[in-house]
């Protein structure tokens, strides 16, 4: 998608988040000194939103392929069932962890939001772009991150949650994302990481990497099965895999699921195609935000009835 106009707001957006960008570094080390499974890095709470939302639970199973999402995942086959779902979204090229995480949450391609490394960094700062938890708490909303990965903490700049917590593994993501979801927080991302240790342990495909596929669809169960009549389940992937590796164009590895279930969603297989990126403002649509001008994705109307706020515009 051309930016055209936009390119003027990316750029002064840029010159406002230079100071913000040399401290980040400091503060990512504090963030991760502190988060731990179980407790989390509160900041200052936000003002109370003007209205009760509803909440948005989103929850990307890392190393998930599309075609895989189809096997050994009964909880998000209910999902998909009574809701609208793809199997044939696209990621984003470097196909890694941290670039397609930071793609799914800001809305923007690596172009523009810089993520293109995949290992812990010291020298490198948290994401220069705004992401849906910032755009959320800013709007006075509750906002959380449950991740399985401390290198997550990139995504995490000063603002963005009001609790961040890195936890060791899938069971233990899905028991501390439950606090979240019990307290009513009203969007929270939940990063479920051994279906990518599998993968690149024991190979994408192979029983061990469907074991692991098993496991974390049965966290994904407790989640939904512990939620709000009203809230919105997403949930897609970062990138997928082949051999025990990712990160190359290919189909095995760009192509991942992308689901939506929850009030004023349209039951349906999407024709529309959904790029990971597409996911934050999608989230912003459901959770009655507006869509930044700047945001190169797009909220995917065609999941949504038009009872949805924004569905419609």
């Amino acid at each position: 998608m051309a930016k055209g106009d936009q390119g003027e707001d990316v750029l002064r957006f840029h010159s406002k988040m230079s100071r913000f960008r040399r401290r980040a570094s400091a503060c990512l080390a504090l963030a991760v000194m502190f988060a731990a499974c179980g407790g989390g890095s509160p900041t200052a709470p936000a003002s109370p939103p003007p209205v009760s939302p509803g909440q948005v639970v989103l929850v990307s199973i890392d190393g998930l392929r599309g075609d895989a999402a189809q096997a050994a995942a009964p909880h998000l086959a209910a999902l998909v069932r009574r809701g609208a779902a793809t199997f044939r979204a696209q990621t984003v090229i470097p196909s890694i962890t941290l670039s397609a995480h930071a793609s799914m949450l800001s809305g923007e391609t690596p172009a523009v939001h810089g993520m293109t490394w995949g290992d812990w960094d010291p020298r490198q700062a948290t994401i220069p772009v705004p992401t849906i938890l910032t755009i959320a708490r800013e709007a006075g909303l509750g906002t959380a991150m449950v991740v399985g990965k401390p290198k997550l903490a990139y995504l995490n700049p000063p603002g963005s949650t009001d609790v961040f917590v890195v936890c060791g593994n899938d069971d233990d993501v899905a028991t501390r994302a439950l606090v979240e979801i019990h307290a009513g927080t009203h969007l929270v991302f939940v990063h479920l990481p051994d279906t990518d240790l599998a993968g690149h342990k024991h190979g994408w495909m192979t029983p061990q990497y469907l074991a692991a596929l098993a496991r974390a669809d049965a966290a994904l169960g407790r989640l939904v099965a512990a939620a709000r009549p009203t809230t919105t389940f997403i949930v897609t992937a970062d990138h997928g895999g082949q051999g025990r590796d990712h990160g190359a164009a290919s189909g095995a590895d760009v192509t991942i699921p992308w689901v939506i279930a929850g009030p004023g969603v349209r039951p349906q297989a999407l024709a529309t195609t959904v790029r990971v990126f597409d996911t934050a403002p999608t989230a912003a649509v459901v959770l009655g935000l507006p869509v930044p001008a700047w945001m190169e994705g797009r909220p995917v109307l065609e999941a949504l009835a038009a009872s949805v706020p924004g569905a419609g515009n």
